[in-house]
C-alpha cells in the first residue's frame, strides 16, 4: 500500500511504504496477549491468594500504573504528534529511541524514589509495610510493560500494522 507524502516545495507524492512482513501479526499478537493474560489468569491468582494478599497486589498495582502515567508525561501525545512530522525514517527512529529514552529515564527516577520511600510509601498505599518488594516490583514491571506502546505507535503509524 503506497502512502502519500507531501512536500513543502512540490505536489503530494506517493510513497511505497517499506516491507515488514508480520507487522500486523506482532501488533495484533501484543495487543492480544496483553488483553488474555488478565483474563486467563485472574482465576488462578484469586484461588491462590488470600483476600488480603490479593488486595496488596491490586493496591501495588495501581501504584504501578500511577507512577507510569506519570513518568510517561505526556510523551504518548508528543510521540504521535512529531512522528508525522519527521520527513525521514531515520528521523522516526531517533523520534522513538529519544521518546523511549526520555520515558525510561523518567521511570528510574520514579522507581528509585520508589526504592529510597519503600516503606513509607507501602505503609500510605497498602497501610502496611510488609509489602515494600511487591509495591517496588509491580511498579517497575508495569513501567517497563507501558514501553511498548511507543513501539506499537511506530509499528502502526509507519503502517506496518496492517500487513
Amino acid at each position: 500500500m503506497a502512502r502519500v507524502a507531501v512536500t513543502p516545495s512540490g505536489p503530494p507524492q506517493e510513497v511505497a511504504a517499506s516491507p515488514a512482513p508480520g507487522g500486523a501479526a506482532w501488533y495484533l499478537a501484543s495487543t492480544a496477549v496483553g488483553f488474555a493474560i488478565p483474563l486467563l489468569t485472574l482465576p488462578v491468582i484469586t484461588r491462590a491468594l488470600q483476600p488480603e494478599e490479593y488486595g496488596a497486589w491490586v493496591l501495588a498495582y495501581a501504584y504501578g500504573v500511577l507512577i507510569s502515567a506519570l513518568s510517561n508525561f505526556g510523551m504518548s501525545v508528543i510521540y504521535e504528534r512529531s512522528f508525522f512530522e519527521a520527513r525521514e525514517a531515520g528521523e522516526n527512529a531517533a523520534l522513538l529511541w529519544t521518546t523511549v529514552a526520555f520515558v525510561s529515564a523518567l521511570l528510574a527516577i520514579a522507581l528509585i524514589a520508589t526504592w529510597v520511600w519503600r516503606d513509607t510509601l507501602s505503609g500510605w498505599v497498602m497501610h502496611s509495610s510488609g509489602h515494600t518488594a511487591l509495591l517496588f516490583w509491580t511498579a517497575c514491571a508495569v513501567g517497563v510493560a507501558n514501553l511498548k506502546t511507543y513501539f506499537l505507535m511506530y509499528l502502526r503509524n509507519r503502517g506496518e500494522a496492517r500487513r
